[in-house]
C-alpha cells in the first residue's frame, strides 16, 4: 500500500478529509480514500480491488485491520456487523430475519470497535498539534478533549515522543523514508506546550 507525501504548505489533492492523516510535518494520503461510498467514488490511490479486499476481510482481532484503513471504512464495516446484531432483537418472522447476527458478527464488532479506538487515539496527538498550530488555544483544545490544559499538553508530549521513536525506527530500517519526527521537529512540537492556556501561536 503506497502513500502520497505532501510537503508543508502544499495543498492536498481533492479527497475526503478523513482519508488524510497528519504524520510529522507531512500529510499521508491513505490508500483508503473515498471509503464511505465505495470504489465508484474513490479517488487518489484507492482501487476497486482494495475496496473489495477490505469488504471481504474477516476481522477477528484489531491487528487484522491495516493501519492505513480510513475512519470511514472502519465505521462502514463495523456498522454492517452491528446492524445484524441489532436485528437479533426483532420479532421472529420480521424482515430482519434475513440479516441476523451471529458469533462472527459479534467478534468482528468487538475487534472493529477496538481498532476504531486505536485509530482515534493515533490521531489524537496529531490533531492537538494541528489545532495549536492553526491558532487554537490550549484552553480550547482542553475543552474539546474534556480534560485540563496540562492533560492536553501531556497528550501532545506523549504523541511527539512516539513520533520521535518512529523516526528512529524508520531511519534504522528504511533510511530516507521516515514518517516520524526528527529531532528539530520533535523539539518544535514540544515547544508548543510552553504557550499559555489562552495564548495563541503567532502567525509570524
Amino acid at each position: 500500500m503506497g502513500t502520497i507525501r505532501v510537503a508543508p504548505g502544499t495543498k492536498a489533492p481533492a479527497g475526503p478529509r478523513e482519508a488524510w492523516s497528519v504524520v510529522g510535518p507531512s500529510l499521508i494520503h491513505y490508500v483508503t480514500a473515498g471509503a464511505a461510498t465505495g470504489p465508484a467514488d474513490a479517488r487518489g490511490t484507492m482501487s476497486a480491488s482494495l475496496y473489495e479486499r477490505w469488504k471481504s476481510l474477516t476481522v477477528r482481532r484489531p491487528d487484522d485491520v491495516p493501519v492505513t484503513t480510513s475512519l470511514a471504512w472502519h465505521i462502514e464495516k463495523f456498522t454492517e456487523h452491528d446492524n445484524r446484531l441489532m436485528n437479533n432483537a426483532l420479532p421472529a418472522g420480521s424482515p430482519g430475519d434475513a440479516g441476523r447476527g451471529d458469533a462472527v458478527d459479534a467478534i468482528a464488532a468487538i475487534a472493529l470497535r477496538e481498532s476504531l479506538h486505536r485509530h482515534v487515539e493515533r490521531e489524537r496527538g496529531a490533531r492537538i498539534r494541528e489545532a495549536i498550530e492553526l491558532g487554537a488555544t490550549w484552553s480550547e483544545v482542553a475543552t474539546a478533549l474534556g480534560v485540563t490544559c496540562d492533560d492536553a499538553r501531556s497528550a501532545l508530549h506523549t504523541w511527539a515522543d512516539a513520533q520521535r521513536r518512529l523516526d528512529r525506527r524508520d531511519i534504522e530500517h528504511a533510511p530516507g523514508d521516515s514518517l516520524g519526527l526528527d529531532p528539530e521537529q520533535h523539539a518544535a512540537v514540544l515547544a508548543l506546550r510552553l504557550l499559555g492556556d489562552d495564548e495563541r501561536m503567532s502567525s509570524d
